[in-house]
Formats: C-alpha cells, structure tokens, sequence
C-alpha cells in the first residue's frame, strides 16, 4: 500500500497578523494559519477573553507563537503601539489580514450619523490605516502579502444594507489600488468577499431571511468559516505569489444570480 504524501506547511516561521480575530472568519484564518506553521498575532477590541481563550487553545495544539493584542483598527497609535514592539521582538510580519468589521443594518433613512460613521470608520478607514501601517514594514522587506476580507454585498445588495455595501464596495477599490502601486516593491494584495457564512454576524440576516437566502445560493448551503480560511491562507503564501489585485467571490454561486 503506498503512503500518503506529506502535505507540506505553507506558513513555517511566518508572522500573521489578523484583525478582529477573536472569533468568526479571523479566529478560523488564525487557527489555519497556526496549522500552516506561522506565528500569530490575534487582534481584539472588545471580546478580550475570546481572545486570550484562542491564544491559549493555539499555543496548546501548535508549536507556535500566539499572541492576543488588543488595538482599535481606526487608531493609528494604538496599532503602532501594539504593533512595533512585536516586530522588534520578533522581527518582520509577512501577512495582515483585515478582517475587523462591522455591519449595522437598516434601510438608509433609518441610519443615524453614528451608525453611518461606525460603519465607515471599522470596514474601510481600518484597513487603510493598518496598511498604511504594516505596508512601510513591508517595503523594507521587500515581501508581504495583505489580505482583506470584504463581502459580496458590494456587487449583490440586499435591503438594508446599503452603508455596508458601500463600505465593502470601497474596500474593493482600495484593494486594487494599493495591487497598483506597491506591487513593484514585492508586496500582494487581494481581498476575499465572503457569500453567506454562518457567523455571529450573519446571524440577523439569517433569522430574518434565512431561506430565501438559502434559495439563492446554488450549493443550497451557507458557508463555514473554515471554507473562507482556507483562501485566506493560500493567499498569505507563496502559491499564490503571481497574485496581487484580485478580488475572488467564495460565496456557493451566490453571485450568479
């Protein structure tokens, strides 16, 4: 009986960072990415001993580094402060992931300026100013894969969920842009938008439209965090080193129509 070959780890020794990473889509990418071999820097904001928890159960299963963080994606300080000090520990970070978001639904005119500007703030000035960030440590590197994590809400829009479509919308265009100018300097950038998964986010969709969500889905099923993982680890390695700009729906058909 032959062996099975072994499947080598694409991550060995690597540095991820991956925002809002606590639980949902970022706590499936970082644990991926701790079976691949990397290090990982698991940033929170408020669900510290999610977190911490995550950390913990990593370190215990991997042999590698897992750190909980706690910084605000929209406050360049905290990000710096939080940031830096791992790099001069440890040295370079070759992955981000910006997946720290917000959805806070409802038809336009119910959106106060609050919601508006949360919304605004979380899903698009965050990944910006963390680029912004990581993209000079990058630079003298000359290596570095971002990854951002959008929504297919941006093409496929449902009622009440315009400010949130429009912030994935941008972070599309913000995606492609930056493939444009940093490419030459070695540094990828591409940006995964999730269909339907079953996430604490996706929950109030879920339970106000669920079937007919459902119907609109060829595979007939809602995807799993993991299936959204899997992407984003390709993507942070170097299988996918010819790819840069590219904004790939993993949504079971849903974006057929």
């Amino acid at each position: 009986m032959s062996e099975k070959p072994v499947t080598e780890k694409t991550l060995v020794n690597r540095w991820i960072v991956v925002t809002g990473a606590a639980k949902g889509i970022g706590a499936a990418i970082v644990s991926l990415c701790a079976q691949q071999g990397a290090n990982v820097v698991i940033n929170y904001k408020k669900s510290r001993s999610e977190a911490e928890e995550l950390a913990r159960t990593i370190s215990e299963k991997q042999s590698v580094i897992a750190i909980p963080c706690y910084f605000d994606v929209t406050c360049t300080s905290e990000i710096e402060a939080a940031i830096t000090p791992i790099i001069e520990q440890y040295g370079a970070i070759s992955g981000w992931v910006n997946n720290a978001g917000i959805n806070l639904p409802g038809l336009l005119l119910s959106q106060t300026d609050d919601m508006i500007l949360q919304q605004l703030q979380v899903n698009i000035e965050g990944p910006m100013k963390c680029s912004r960030f990581i993209l000079k440590h990058m630079m003298a590197q000359r290596v570095g894969s971002i990854v951002n994590i959008g929504s297919i809400a941006s093409h496929y829009v449902s009622r009440g969920q315009t400010v949130y479509a429009a912030t994935k919308g941008a972070l599309s265009t913000f995606t492609r842009a930056v493939a444009q100018e940093y490419g030459r300097k070695s540094i990828r950038i591409n940006c995964i938008e999730p269909g339907p998964v079953e996430t604490e986010m996706f929950a109030t969709s879920k339970s106000l439209a669920g079937d007919e969500l459902k119907q609109r889905v060829p595979l007939a099923r809602f995807g799993a965090t993991h299936e959204i993982a899997e992407l984003a680890v390709f993507l942070l390695s170097d299988k996918s080193s010819y790819m840069t700009g590219s904004i790939i729906a993993v949504d079971g058909g849903y974006s057929l129509g």
